[in-house]
């Protein structure tokens, strides 16, 4: 029986990898910012995806 072809995860790198990156980086006694740290990235992030597919017609 063939195996099926491994695929690439939207970072371009095999989803075993980014599985083992995202399991390494859990850390229970992590220290780490609020949301609140993050909300200028992500409105930002948000508007650029907004402009993004206008350009595009979606």
């Amino acid at each position: 029986m063939p195996r099926p072809r491994q695929g690439r995860s939207s970072t371009g790198h095999p989803p075993v990898a980014v599985r083992r990156w995202d399991d390494l980086a859990k850390d229970p006694a992590a220290v780490v910012a609020g949301f609140a740290h993050y909300r200028t990235l992500l409105a930002d992030l948000m508007a650029e995806h907004a402009a993004r597919a206008a350009a595009a017609g979606r």
